[in-house]
């Protein structure tokens, strides 16, 4: 599925100590119980050449590029980048993007989908889920919500599960704490374009406006993205 092209000129660490940028050793993946969608991978990208990902709709490809930059873990093999062994790294040192969006995808609501969305993901064993809730949320784990957010696991993998969990400072981001990192970009990005609109620029130079910044919202956020001002 990788293919290289030999021709071109060496980047400047080709000779460094790293012979391979990655290793995959027998790598296979599945998502939840279904099918492996990758099977026996096993191939070397060398450090200095350049590769080019191609193959049809449904081949595998963004399920690859998440084993490469860590935010899916390989349900076997063994995996190295810059010659460090990551597939046995522990669960809690990997990404969270996975779980964040299993959770945008479960079907439950209220407390529950509370609950799931301040929790970390530490890992899973068998028919064991292990989340991790921040010390703030602990209110959330109440028996009801907890409940409601198994039997939402459960439906969605198709089998029985057994949640555990823990109070305790996630080692990475919660989905709303993710959620809240990206509004806030957003909500900069907005704020910098107007301030780089030539009207807007014009109204603060010649007629001394004032934009607040807070009266401004991103687009797709359900509001005018017109700022207010003091004039």
């Amino acid at each position: 599925m990788a293919r290289q092209r030999t021709r071109g000129r060496a980047l400047p660490w080709a000779g460094s100590d790293v012979a391979a940028v990655a290793e995959f050793d027998s790598v296979g993946l599945r998502y939840g119980t279904g099918a492996e969608v990758l099977r026996d991978l096993d191939f070397r990208l060398r450090t200095g050449a350049f590769y080019f990902l191609t193959g049809p709709s449904g081949a595998g490809k963004t399920s690859l590029l998440k084993l490469l930059y860590l935010a899916q873990r390989p349900t076997r093999g063994r995996i190295r980048l810059f010659g460090e062994e990551l597939s046995e790294a522990p669960r809690a040192e990997l990404p969270n993007f996975e779980w964040a969006d299993l959770v945008g995808r479960l079907k439950v609501g209220g407390m529950a989908r509370m609950l799931a969305q301040h929790s970390h993901f530490s890992g899973i064993e068998g028919n064991r889920v292990d989340l991790c809730v921040p010390e703030a949320h602990r209110h959330l784990l109440e028996k009801p919500y907890r409940d409601k957010l198994q039997l939402a696991l459960e439906e969605h993998f198709g089998r029985r599960l057994r949640v555990e969990f823990t109070l305790g400072q996630p080692n990475a981001l919660t989905p709303a704490q993710l959620e809240d990192r990206d509004r806030q970009q957003k909500q900069r990005e907005a704020v910098a374009a107007i301030d780089r609109d030539p009207f807007v620029r014009e109204l603060v130079e010649h007629f001394d406006a004032r934009v607040i910044d807070e009266s401004i919202r991103p687009a797709g956020s359900g509001q005018s993205q017109e700022p207010a001002g003091d004039r």
